[in-house]
């Protein structure tokens, strides 16, 4: 249930969610046809939660300083994928998540919040902004051994497509403890990896030796053993040609951080 108040000696509409927060691209106002191509979920934060983990071009006092939540859009599975070959819709995956998303925004302004979308890969005065750290404050993922956003349902098989930066309010319903999905767990994923890259913190994910390793020719170029290893959404992994597209867009990424696979 929303119930919308407007601010005291504001002009803008504020949206109060009273049941629970947000999951999904049209529980965010984003319309059905953003979920329709395969944009299945969404996290929410606070606009300040926001501002605390970018860097300062990509600040919402730089970018919509009337902003009040940033959302993040996300692609559970490899339905992204199959719906964008099945429709034969013209132009690339990302072209087309872009006007899907595009669209959702000029939604949003028509119900009379403004409303700014940004891709994944974008960069503001050669700063990325770090989807995944993003994700995991907004409660829609855990940090993993695989360097990768860990969902509760899909697993590490989620890519992280897009960010929104709205004057639509959110409550700050996130879970008050954060998902950690590698605790206690026996790590196959390093075993299964040809070069041991997932390490737990502090050390983290050894991105250098995952880089060398992906650079040659063979099978991790495009298929990543030690994400198949994982135990959590199984169900929901890639098919093959959707995890080797992924992959091979991976390659020429220029932000590692953005969890575009």
């Amino acid at each position: 249930m929303f119930v919308r108040v407007r601010q005291a000696g504001s002009s803008n509409n504020v949206s109060f969610e009273r049941s629970s927060s947000p999951t999904s691209p049209s529980d965010c106002g984003l319309g059905e046809e953003v979920e329709a191509i395969g944009l299945n979920l969404a996290g929410v934060l606070p606009v300040s939660v926001y501002d605390r983990a970018v860097p300062t071009p990509w600040r919402s006092g730089r970018l919509l300083p009337t902003a009040q939540s940033a959302i993040l859009l996300a692609a559970g599975g490899d339905t992204l994928f199959r719906r964008h070959h099945a429709l034969g819709t013209s132009g690339s995956l990302d072209e087309v998540v872009r006007r899907r998303v595009d669209d959702g925004c000029a939604r949003l302004r028509r119900q009379g919040w403004r409303s700014l979308p940004f891709g994944y890969d974008e960069k503001r005065d050669n700063s990325y902004v770090d989807l995944i750290e993003l994700a995991v404050l907004s409660g829609l993922g855990g940090h993993s051994r695989l360097g990768l956003l860990v969902h509760r349902e899909y697993g590490p098989w989620l890519s992280l497509r897009a960010l929104v930066l709205t004057e639509r309010r959110f409550p700050d319903l996130r879970l008050g403890t954060p998902f950690e999905p590698c605790t206690d767990c026996p790590a196959p994923c390093s075993e299964a990896c040809p070069v041991g890259a997932p390490r737990p913190s502090p050390a983290g994910f050894d991105i250098r030796a995952c880089g060398q390793q992906r650079a040659l020719p063979g099978r991790c170029q495009f298929h990543c053993d030690a994400r198949s290893a994982c135990v959590i959404g199984t169900e929901h992994a890639y098919g093959r040609e959707a995890e080797q597209a992924f992959m091979e867009a991976s390659l020429s990424a220029a932000g590692p951080r953005t969890g575009s696979t």
